[in-house]
């Protein structure tokens, strides 16, 4: 038993994610752009975690000459098992 403990903390400590992961891009266009990403806190509102998918955007949308700006974020899944949540973040590209 005691075995099966220190394995499934170990199992445990290896997946919990700090939520500074790099965004994933779902779906870009020269106007608009979509990133998932895992952020820490159960509702996903860690502002590192944030401040990352807005950077991410804004060097999309400098690429063509514009700005980001920010549209919408989801909560597309939740695990209060390690206390984070992936969120997807909406921006479009203005000039």
């Amino acid at each position: 038993m005691r075995y099966f403990s220190i394995l499934l903390t170990l199992a445990v400590a290896g997946c919990v994610s700090d939520g500074t992961g790099k965004p994933e891009v779902i779906a870009s266009t020269p106007a608009s752009i979509e990133l998932a990403t895992w952020c820490s806190g159960p509702m996903g509102d860690d502002p590192v975690c944030r401040q990352a998918a807005a950077d991410a955007a804004q060097a999309h949308c400098r690429a063509g000459g514009q700005n980001a700006q920010y549209q919408r974020s989801a909560l597309v899944q939740r695990d209060a098992l390690l206390m984070n949540a992936r969120v997807d973040f909406s921006y479009i590209c203005v000039h």
